[in-house]
């Protein structure tokens, strides 16, 4: 006898669209890996704004709107889902060495030096527990202005929280977590 398909929503635990995760990861890493070209279009632009009659500076305006609030969106919404997913599928279905692999670096003691490696697990966990976030930026002006406007973000971030009353830092390699991500999510649910 042959068992018919049971659709999803009958099966136990959550499901989730595999399409809307893969999109988020690729706009994660298209925003990080665009940045120094968007800038250096918005620099142009500034420098030619007294020749165009309305202005090309809403460039840099449209990125400085934007960058933050949807780099924060992304990483929030997809740790969850791969702690959701973790939690649900990792029994059975990860490879263990997917466990494994890193994606930046964790120093569990901050400000001691002591560091270790950021798993993508222990990744999704601090951007989850974060209390702050912090860019990691390219600031070619030897005096360090952070008003440079030749400034652009470098794929890594820094999260800054605090577990068992002790501080943390991590620093997050932003291609090596889109990496790492959709390994795990293809392996787990895909």
């Amino acid at each position: 006898m042959v068992e018919e398909p049971r659709p999803d929503y009958f099966m136990p635990g959550l499901h989730f669209d595999p399409g809307p995760l893969g999109l988020d990861l690729y706009r994660l890493l298209c925003l990080y890996l665009a940045d120094r070209r968007v800038m250096s279009i918005a620099i142009a632009s500034e420098e030619k704004l007294h020749e165009a009659p309305l202005g090309d500076s809403l460039i840099r305006t449209l990125h400085d709107t934007h960058i933050d609030l949807e780099v924060l969106r992304i990483l929030i919404s997809s740790a969850v889902t791969l702690r959701i997913a973790f939690d649900q599928y990792s029994g059975s279905r990860l490879d263990p060495k997917l466990k494994n692999r890193t994606c930046g670096l964790l120093w569990p003691n901050w400000p001691k030096r002591k560091k270790e490696s950021l798993t993508i697990r222990e990744a999704c966990n601090k951007i989850v527990h974060a209390g702050k976030i912090q860019r990691d930026i390219a600031n070619p002006d030897p005096y360090g202005n952070p008003g440079n406007p030749d400034a652009y973000i470098l794929p890594s971030i820094y999260l800054y929280g605090e577990k068992d009353g002790q501080n943390w830092r991590a620093k997050l390699l932003i291609v090596d977590f889109v990496k790492r991500a959709t390994a795990v999510w293809t392996q787990l649910v895909g």
